[in-house]
């Protein structure tokens, strides 16, 4: 298929199959309740913060294949087509894996973190914090490779571009108000990308 490494493959089938199951099935709606992520808080008229007990940790990791459209589900598969093999046949399929679902995590956490203190109960659903993880780590791994990518198309090289793209998301989610786009996710899966790239062995290329 396209010359794709294994688990970049497996991650397209998977999502996209999910995604027909979610349009095409009479139990897609019940599956995508299933597998969108819940706030943990629930939030009170008084202002106060409860725990909210729809909210389950496995969740964590089935948000990450679940999406609210066509277009959704292709930018983030398009970003993942792009550059994963690049990034999975450096680190090896396991540390791939492991690398895109953590930093998946991650966002999640740290979307939740800042949302909470929005007082934003809001549902999480879709692979956009892997896959800003995965775009960090390319800019990180391949700094002077040039790419062209929206909104710019010519030539910068990739170190430019993710910090423009870090830039954009930090500004966004500032000025977040009434939106949809978990910008704080997509910058929890940059963050979260450069922690495990810097601290926990994931820049060393695989043996």
């Amino acid at each position: 298929m396209l010359n794709l490494t294994p688990v970049v493959r497996n991650l397209l089938i998977l999502n996209v199959a999910i995604f027909f199951l979610q349009s095409l099935t009479p139990f897609g709606q019940q599956l995508s309740e299933m597998m969108v992520l819940k706030s943990p808080f629930t939030f009170l008229g008084d202002g106060s913060a409860g725990y909210d007990p729809s909210f389950s940790p496995v969740q964590l990791l089935t948000y990450q294949f679940v999406h609210s459209g066509s277009g959704h589900l292709f930018s983030n598969m398009l970003g993942l087509f792009f550059f994963g093999t690049a990034i999975e046949s450096f680190m090896g399929s396991k540390r791939f894996l492991i690398y895109y679902l953590v930093t998946g995590v991650g966002a999640a956490v740290i979307h939740f973190l800042i949302t909470y203190f929005q007082a934003d109960n809001s549902i999480l659903l879709g692979a956009s914090g892997a896959v800003f993880g995965v775009l960090v780590a390319y800019g990180y791994l391949f700094p002077n490779n040039e790419i062209m990518m929206f909104p710019i198309f010519i030539p910068i090289k990739a170190k430019y571009l993710i910090t423009f793209y870090a830039l954009y998301e930090i500004f966004s989610g500032v000025n977040n108000a009434g939106s949809n786009i978990a910008h704080f996710a997509h910058v929890g899966g940059l963050i979260v990308g450069l922690i495990l790239l810097r601290f926990f062995n994931f820049s060393k290329p695989n043996r």
